[in-house]
């Protein structure tokens, strides 16, 4: 049930793993107050039981603070929470089948590797961003290797899609990742492992000002 948001900004998503034993209500909550614009449930261990009110719960906070909410991977888990939409990679469930199941406005998001003719391969595939990565060394994707800043130039000046740069982001370098062009910073631990979520989200959109 895509609403008319826009999708940039300052991305955060979930991880309890990292979140210092806070569960993803506070975490969300915090984030929100902070100025994310985009919240995406990443839970890769609860059962499905438990799961289900809990994106319900997160889908909630978002609409009621203006800002978008994204499942990871699960496009049922998405359409039952009342998601906006859905983040796929490239081995998960094609994109059009996810739209079949979430509805023809939903959110599409697709990871893809820094290269032009991936870009161009998402957008036709009618995806509704590229997120782009690693930017950075990370820790949170295993094997991941680094692109670089100059990879979100590259794709952004491919396609006209909206593109999310992820990947050891943080304030402290947020700053040319979206003077290179990216639409969305996302974060995982720059934001949820921080002591203060919401100062860390605050400070990560200040670092936005920079890149002008």
């Amino acid at each position: 049930m895509l609403r008319s948001l826009e999708l940039k900004g300052l991305y955060v998503i979930t991880d309890r793993g990292l979140s210092r034993g806070r569960g993803d209500d506070d975490v969300v909550a915090a984030a929100l107050r902070g100025g994310a614009s985009v919240v995406q449930l990443r839970e890769k261990e609860l059962a499905r039981e438990d799961l289900l009110p809990l994106a319900r719960r997160l889908a909630a906070m978002c609409r009621q603070a203006g800002a978008l909410f994204i499942v990871n991977d699960d496009p049922e888990l998405a359409a039952a929470a009342g998601a906006d939409g859905v983040h796929l990679g490239p081995t998960d469930m094609p994109p059009a089948r996810a739209r079949a199941i979430l509805g023809p406005g939903a959110i599409v998001g697709w990871s893809i590797k820094a290269s032009v003719e991936a870009a161009h391969q998402a957008e036709q595939l009618g995806v509704s961003y590229v997120a782009v990565g690693s930017i950075f060394p990370t820790t949170t994707k295993a094997g991941a290797t680094p692109v670089g800043v100059e990879a979100i130039g590259q794709v952004r000046a491919a396609v006209k899609l909206p593109v999310a740069a992820i990947g050891g982001i943080n304030a402290g370098n947020v700053a040319p990742v979206m003077a290179a062009g990216a639409d969305m910073a996302c974060v995982i631990g720059a934001a949820v492992s921080a002591l203060d979520v919401e100062a860390a989200c605050r400070e990560l959109i200040r670092g936005f000002g920079s890149a002008k």
